[in-house]
């Protein structure tokens, strides 16, 4: 667990597993274009973390992307045979002293099962409850009318049946369409392309930002390079997305959390390009 402050403000970054994957698959980049700049990178396989984010500021407590490790990558992408998985996402928030009923917001970046598998869990009557009871949950709008998703909440025993649609039916789910302000200084802003109702979380506290982002970026090499996509977000809206999160990132200094990166800050050259730095954890 990685732990950074500004003012009142506690951003902690919750890696509940790493696994393998392949930028040549994920990405659309052809060979002719990744090489010989990254040659190393594409040719090979790289290893992701699968991060949550705790927010605790002065108004709130957020969690950003509730995983289940277990539930969404199976061994095989595991970085060893032998790797073992880290305590699950509650099992580390109680070590910082983060009761599930302490939270008062749930944000899922967007309706991709590795970013809300623990936003519920079965109960011991067999049913699948809240992990976090008290809080609000809030998914981006136009992922929950995404005809993917609705087709998902329809097939029982789905991910998506057994969380975002207990989530609804319990009353807990608030679709979020543009931005959304949480409290003083935390605010959910729209960013699609990744998926139709993609968003992200800024944070804002003592004249410092955060961003967490979800999967706007999968790896740093996108940062560099714009057209760089993975295959599956729509370009355009990503593009825009993309360049909005890079102007303000590295105009305001922010430090920004990913999904499946380590954490760090988006620094912009003297030709108006971008550029990925690694940020050390103040733990």
């Amino acid at each position: 667990m990685q732990s950074y402050r500004a003012g009142e403000t506690s951003v902690y970054v919750i890696k509940v597993g790493d696994f393998k994957a392949s930028l040549s698959q994920q990405l659309n980049v052809l060979e002719k274009d990744w090489q010989p700049k990254y040659r190393d990178l594409f040719e090979g396989e790289i290893l992701s973390p699968s991060n949550c984010v705790l927010v605790r500021s002065a108004g709130s407590v957020v969690v950003v992307d509730p995983n289940d490790f277990a539930l969404t990558f199976p061994p095989q992408v595991y970085p060893s045979s032998d790797y073992k998985v880290p305590p699950d996402l509650v099992t580390q928030l109680e070590d910082i002293s983060v009761k599930p009923e302490d939270v008062t917001h749930v944000v899922i970046t967007h309706a991709h099962y590795d970013h809300y598998a623990g936003a519920t869990r079965r109960g011991d009557s067999g049913k699948y409850e809240l992990t976090f009871p008290n809080a609000r949950y809030y998914l981006g709008a136009a992922d929950w009318e995404s005809p993917v998703v609705k087709e998902e909440l329809q097939q029982e025993n789905s991910g998506a049946h057994n969380s975002l649609g207990v989530l609804q039916e319990q009353g807990m789910l608030e679709l979020v369409s543009g931005s959304k302000i949480l409290d003083s200084s935390v605010q959910i802003i729209s960013a699609p392309g990744e998926s139709p109702g993609h968003q992200i979380l800024e944070v804002q506290s003592s004249g410092q930002t955060f961003y967490c982002i979800g999967d706007l970026f999968h790896h740093w090499v996108e940062v560099e390079e714009p057209n760089f996509n993975v295959t599956w977000a729509d370009p355009k809206q990503n593009g825009v997305s993309k360049r909005m999160l890079k102007q303000a990132a590295s105009s305001k200094n922010a430090l920004v959390v990913a999904g499946h990166m380590e954490t760090g800050r988006i620094r912009k050259k003297n030709d108006e390009t971008f550029y990925w730095e690694e940020e050390k954890s103040s733990q």
